[in-house]
């Protein structure tokens, strides 16, 4: 590899690196979230929520989520929780985040799962989340490109 090109595939193996860190992380979290104790919940608000950003150069991407919102109590005390998974919670796609609104109307039973520490940590999805293993694929993939270097 010329000394030119180290730095391109040097970043990319960091940028893997901190890809494959953050998808690790937040599948770790939707995992032992399953562990966590559970109570019953209802949905108390359901709706999508959308996020414009503008770059440098006047472009702009918008970005998704699901806006539920559902009440619980643990030993007494009322709570209300925001997270659906404790995985990615913004959508490139307005089309899954609606999906994930539709799934908790308002009114819907739910199961709760908190944390035993902090019962105001919670979440109504556990485990690894689609969004996690392709930010992982992602992180590997750039790795194996960024060490490779370019095609013969």
């Amino acid at each position: 590899m010329a000394p030119s090109e180290f730095p391109t595939h040097g970043a990319a193996v960091v940028a893997g690196i901190v890809l494959c860190g953050i998808a690790l992380h937040k599948g770790w979290r939707c995992l032992s979230a399953g562990s966590w104790p559970t109570v019953p919940g209802e949905v108390v608000h359901s709706d999508t929520e959308d996020q414009m950003t503008e770059n440098n150069e006047g472009n702009t991407t918008t970005r998704y989520r699901a806006w539920v919102r559902y009440r619980y109590a643990v030993k007494g005390k009322e709570y209300i929780g925001r997270y659906v998974s404790l995985g990615f919670e913004w959508h490139w796609f307005e089309w899954t985040a609606k999906r994930v609104a539709r799934r908790y109307p308002e009114g819907k039973r739910v199961r709760v799962h908190y944390r035993p520490s902090d019962p105001e940590e919670c979440t109504i999805e556990t485990g690894v989340t689609l969004a996690a293993m392709v930010v992982l694929a992602a992180g590997i993939a750039l790795i194996v490109w960024g060490l490779r270097g370019p095609l013969p």
